[in-house]
């Protein structure tokens, strides 16, 4: 059976955690892949941080519902993040990038360089070029100017591009989808990503989702964040912190909706200074 539609290659599950705040995704892999099922998408790839365990509960759900699951991994390189499609396994993270992608190759996957100008440091900028592709869009790119740096470099690269949601909650799934025609398998996706043979939706998180999926993060780690305030923060500078989070986990308000946006209004101009030299 032929699959030829839309497809996410980057989405976590609760096995995906944070650095400074544990609680990084929200829902576990079944939820993932029956959001993807509700959305009528084709596929979907589950790329948790440097961990494949949800890859048997996603397989089995997606067989069960008719998608094509295709196995992956988000892995910490040196230089940044690396995304693994076609991966069974996990790959120790901390190699860097050539290392890193030899060993993908190894695996029998494909190395995307995800989201590479994002303005947490989080993407491995230039050092993208060793990869076999380019995540140029990625929908948690609010700023927008990290995304078009991305395209830009990897146009002058020659490099094939692709687009992900980076999917953190459900309602994050599926909104920088790829599509793809003639599909059968995973194999033949990772092909078409090597080719070039995609074309992608340019969609975008909206900030009331972000600032749902910030308040969730803070919640499921409050007490190890709230400890970590208290041992690192001077005193008045720890008195408002813990009030603030106190606030921001219990409240709805519009308002930081609000303040949200004008923090992203923001991060345009600042990012278009910082990353002038990417240009």
């Amino acid at each position: 059976m032929e699959n030829s539609g839309r497809f996410e290659f980057h989405c976590h599950s609760h096995y995906s955690h944070g650095r400074k705040i544990r609680t990084e995704a929200i829902p576990s892999p079944l939820k993932v892949v029956r959001k993807a099922r509700e959305l009528g998408l084709s596929g979907i790839a589950l790329t948790d941080h440097d961990s494949v365990e949800g890859h048997r509960e996603a397989r089995e759900e997606a067989k069960r519902l008719g998608l094509l699951f295709i196995p992956g991994v988000e892995i910490s390189t040196s230089a940044g993040h690396l995304l693994a499609l076609g991966v069974e396994e996990p790959i120790s993270p901390g190699m860097g990038v050539r290392e890193t992608v030899d060993r993908v190759h190894d695996c029998g996957g494909i190395a995307i360089g995800d989201h590479p100008f994002d303005m947490l440091g989080l993407g491995m900028r230039l050092e993208m070029r060793h990869t076999d592709a380019i995540e140029v869009h990625n929908a948690l790119n609010m700023n927008k100017v990290s995304n078009w740096i991305a395209e830009r470099q990897a146009r002058k690269m020659g490099k094939p591009m692709v687009a992900g949601s980076d999917a953190h909650t459900l309602e994050m799934v599926g909104a920088a989808p790829n599509i793809l025609k003639d599909v059968g398998g995973v194999d033949d996706i990772l092909k078409a990503i090597r080719k070039g043979n995609l074309t992608f939706e340019r969609g975008y998180v909206p900030v009331e989702e972000i600032v749902d999926w910030s308040r969730l993060r803070l919640a499921g780690s409050y007490l190890e964040v709230l400890e970590y305030v208290r041992k690192n923060y001077s005193p008045p500078r720890a008195w408002l912190a813990e009030r603030l989070m106190k606030k921001f986990v219990r409240s709805y308000s519009r308002f930081w909706g609000y303040l949200g946006e004008f923090g992203y209004a923001c991060s345009r101009p600042y990012s278009r200074v910082k990353m002038r030299h990417y240009w």
